[in-house]
Protein backbone atom coordinates (compact mmCIF):
# COMPACT_ATOMS: atom_id res chain seq x y z
CA UNK A 1 0.00 0.00 0.00
CA UNK A 2 2.72 2.28 0.90
CA UNK A 3 4.48 1.82 -2.49
CA UNK A 4 1.12 2.89 -4.43
CA UNK A 5 1.23 5.69 -2.49
CA UNK A 6 4.58 7.00 -2.96
CA UNK A 7 4.31 5.64 -7.06
CA UNK A 8 0.82 8.28 -7.11
CA UNK A 9 2.87 11.01 -4.76
CA UNK A 10 5.71 11.19 -8.19
CA UNK A 11 3.59 10.73 -10.75
CA UNK A 12 1.72 14.14 -9.61
CA UNK A 13 5.20 15.39 -8.58
CA UNK A 14 5.89 14.69 -12.33
CA UNK A 15 3.08 15.64 -13.91
CA UNK A 16 3.29 19.18 -11.99
CA UNK A 17 6.80 19.68 -13.00
CA UNK A 18 5.79 19.38 -16.40
CA UNK A 19 2.90 21.76 -16.27
CA UNK A 20 5.12 24.27 -14.66
CA UNK A 21 8.26 24.14 -17.34
CA UNK A 22 5.73 24.04 -19.88
CA UNK A 23 3.74 27.28 -18.97
CA UNK A 24 7.60 29.00 -18.15
CA UNK A 25 8.56 28.44 -21.54
CA UNK A 26 7.74 31.25 -24.12
CA UNK A 27 6.42 30.47 -27.79
CA UNK A 28 8.68 32.12 -30.61
CA UNK A 29 5.87 34.56 -31.34
CA UNK A 30 6.55 35.86 -27.17
CA UNK A 31 10.37 36.10 -27.52
CA UNK A 32 10.23 38.00 -30.75
CA UNK A 33 7.74 40.34 -29.36
CA UNK A 34 10.00 40.84 -26.05
CA UNK A 35 12.68 41.34 -28.86
CA UNK A 36 10.88 44.45 -30.96
CA UNK A 37 9.70 45.78 -27.63
CA UNK A 38 13.18 46.70 -26.84
CA UNK A 39 13.82 48.47 -30.01
CA UNK A 40 13.63 52.17 -30.45
CA UNK A 41 10.81 53.20 -32.54
CA UNK A 42 11.58 53.56 -36.15
CA UNK A 43 9.81 52.48 -38.96
CA UNK A 44 10.85 48.93 -39.36
CA UNK A 45 9.93 48.38 -35.63
CA UNK A 46 7.23 45.44 -35.87
CA UNK A 47 4.81 45.37 -33.19
CA UNK A 48 4.57 41.67 -32.71
CA UNK A 49 0.81 40.77 -31.73
CA UNK A 50 0.48 37.25 -29.89
CA UNK A 51 -2.61 35.35 -29.33
CA UNK A 52 -3.63 33.65 -25.78
CA UNK A 53 -1.95 30.36 -26.73
CA UNK A 54 1.68 32.06 -27.76
CA UNK A 55 0.72 31.86 -31.81
CA UNK A 56 1.15 34.67 -34.02
CA UNK A 57 -1.94 36.86 -34.47
CA UNK A 58 -2.80 37.08 -38.12
CA UNK A 59 -2.50 40.69 -37.93
CA UNK A 60 1.20 41.89 -37.72
CA UNK A 61 1.77 45.95 -37.88
CA UNK A 62 4.59 48.45 -37.89
CA UNK A 63 3.01 51.17 -36.03
CA UNK A 64 5.30 54.00 -36.80
CA UNK A 65 4.59 53.25 -40.67
CA UNK A 66 1.24 52.15 -39.97
CA UNK A 67 1.98 49.16 -42.44
CA UNK A 68 0.58 45.59 -41.85
CA UNK A 69 0.77 42.15 -42.71
CA UNK A 70 -1.05 38.49 -42.67
CA UNK A 71 1.28 36.27 -40.76
CA UNK A 72 -0.17 32.39 -39.97
CA UNK A 73 0.01 30.75 -36.44
CA UNK A 74 4.21 30.07 -36.40
CA UNK A 75 4.93 33.80 -37.91
CA UNK A 76 5.09 33.03 -41.94
CA UNK A 77 4.29 36.53 -43.15
CA UNK A 78 1.48 35.58 -45.88
CA UNK A 79 0.56 39.17 -47.56
CA UNK A 80 3.09 42.16 -48.12
CA UNK A 81 3.08 44.97 -45.94
CA UNK A 82 0.46 47.52 -46.77
CA UNK A 83 -1.16 50.63 -45.48
CA UNK A 84 -4.84 49.08 -46.36
CA UNK A 85 -4.69 45.99 -44.69
CA UNK A 86 -7.21 45.32 -41.65
CA UNK A 87 -8.13 42.13 -41.61
CA UNK A 88 -6.93 38.46 -42.05
CA UNK A 89 -9.26 36.10 -42.51
CA UNK A 90 -9.72 36.34 -46.08
CA UNK A 91 -5.71 35.94 -47.09
CA UNK A 92 -5.41 33.29 -44.39
CA UNK A 93 -8.44 31.19 -46.28
CA UNK A 94 -6.96 32.09 -49.19
CA UNK A 95 -3.26 30.96 -48.38
CA UNK A 96 -4.45 27.52 -46.90
CA UNK A 97 -6.28 26.89 -50.43
CA UNK A 98 -3.45 27.26 -52.38
CA UNK A 99 -1.43 24.94 -50.10
CA UNK A 100 -0.41 21.64 -52.48
CA UNK A 101 -1.89 23.58 -55.91
CA UNK A 102 0.15 22.36 -58.63
CA UNK A 103 1.02 22.11 -62.47
CA UNK A 104 1.18 19.47 -64.54
CA UNK A 105 2.07 17.69 -60.84
CA UNK A 106 4.72 19.80 -60.37
CA UNK A 107 3.64 21.68 -56.67
CA UNK A 108 3.69 25.41 -57.58
CA UNK A 109 6.10 27.95 -55.21
CA UNK A 110 3.46 30.53 -53.61
CA UNK A 111 5.45 33.23 -54.55
CA UNK A 112 4.95 32.21 -58.30
CA UNK A 113 1.03 32.80 -57.57
CA UNK A 114 1.93 35.88 -55.75
CA UNK A 115 4.04 37.61 -58.78
CA UNK A 116 1.26 36.51 -61.09
CA UNK A 117 -1.30 37.98 -59.08
CA UNK A 118 0.82 41.12 -58.94
CA UNK A 119 2.47 40.92 -62.84
CA UNK A 120 -0.47 39.07 -64.49
CA UNK A 121 -3.82 39.78 -62.86
CA UNK A 122 -5.52 38.67 -65.88
CA UNK A 123 -4.29 35.11 -65.93
CA UNK A 124 -5.97 34.70 -61.95
CA UNK A 125 -5.70 30.96 -60.92
CA UNK A 126 -7.32 29.37 -64.33
CA UNK A 127 -4.08 27.93 -64.90
CA UNK A 128 -3.51 26.85 -61.44
CA UNK A 129 -6.00 25.71 -59.29
CA UNK A 130 -8.26 22.44 -60.65
CA UNK A 131 -11.51 23.71 -62.65
CA UNK A 132 -14.01 24.11 -59.51
CA UNK A 133 -11.71 24.83 -56.18
CA UNK A 134 -12.05 28.04 -54.32
CA UNK A 135 -10.31 30.20 -53.79
CA UNK A 136 -11.17 32.98 -52.14
CA UNK A 137 -11.07 36.44 -54.10
CA UNK A 138 -9.93 39.14 -51.39
CA UNK A 139 -9.72 42.97 -51.47
CA UNK A 140 -6.51 44.89 -50.39
CA UNK A 141 -8.14 45.51 -47.09
CA UNK A 142 -8.30 41.64 -46.36
CA UNK A 143 -12.34 41.61 -46.44
CA UNK A 144 -14.06 39.45 -48.87
CA UNK A 145 -14.94 40.62 -52.80
CA UNK A 146 -18.70 40.30 -52.68
CA UNK A 147 -18.73 38.05 -55.23
CA UNK A 148 -17.17 34.88 -55.11
CA UNK A 149 -16.22 32.04 -57.91
CA UNK A 150 -15.20 28.54 -58.36
CA UNK A 151 -12.00 28.38 -60.25
CA UNK A 152 -12.94 27.74 -64.40
CA UNK A 153 -16.76 26.96 -63.90
CA UNK A 154 -18.07 30.57 -63.70
CA UNK A 155 -20.29 29.21 -60.79
CA UNK A 156 -20.35 32.28 -58.42
CA UNK A 157 -22.00 33.47 -55.15
CA UNK A 158 -22.32 36.74 -53.47
CA UNK A 159 -20.86 36.40 -49.79
CA UNK A 160 -20.61 39.58 -47.16
CA UNK A 161 -17.33 41.08 -46.40
CA UNK A 162 -16.76 38.60 -43.76
CA UNK A 163 -17.00 35.77 -46.59
CA UNK A 164 -20.61 34.42 -45.50
CA UNK A 165 -22.73 33.39 -48.78
CA UNK A 166 -25.64 36.07 -48.72
CA UNK A 167 -27.11 35.06 -51.88
CA UNK A 168 -29.37 31.81 -51.94
CA UNK A 169 -28.10 30.02 -54.46
CA UNK A 170 -24.31 29.44 -56.07
CA UNK A 171 -25.09 29.89 -59.87
CA UNK A 172 -23.55 31.15 -63.32
CA UNK A 173 -23.81 34.96 -64.01
CA UNK A 174 -24.87 35.83 -60.88
CA UNK A 175 -25.27 39.43 -60.08
CA UNK A 176 -23.69 40.98 -56.36
CA UNK A 177 -25.32 44.02 -55.31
Amino acid sequence: MYSKVMILVLVIAAITISIVSAQGRKTECQLQKEKEDKKENTPLKLNVRCTENGDYAPLQCFPESKFCYCATPDGTQITQPSRNRKFCKCDLQKHEAEKGMSVNGRPIDRKCIVWLFVHIPSYHLHIIAPSGSYIPNCARDGLYYQKQCEVGTGVCWCVNQEGSQTSKDKQVGITCA
